[in-house]
């Protein structure tokens, strides 16, 4: 589920309503891993990088490859 930057004010509410399901949740809103979210595109020196909340997908059930944790900032 990718979730808009526009949404920002509602991601709370969006998040509390899948939390534990199996539903991989994708934004740029600042700081979504920390808020709840899986996976947070931030762009750094022109380029998109990633920070995943592993302990946030864990609980959903889901698996994040090691190939793309290897590349991404974790956080749990």
């Amino acid at each position: 589920l990718y979730i808009s930057t526009s949404e920002t004010a509602q991601v709370a509410s969006v998040l509390s309503k899948i939390k534990d399901k199996p539903v991989l949740t994708v934004s740029s809103i600042p700081s979504f891993a920390d808020k709840g979210g899986m996976v947070e595109f931030i762009i750094k020196s022109n380029r998109v990088t990633l920070r995943i909340n592993t302990t946030h997908a864990r609980n959903a059930s889901l698996v994040i490859d090691g190939d793309l944790l290897g590349i991404a900032e974790t956080v749990s």
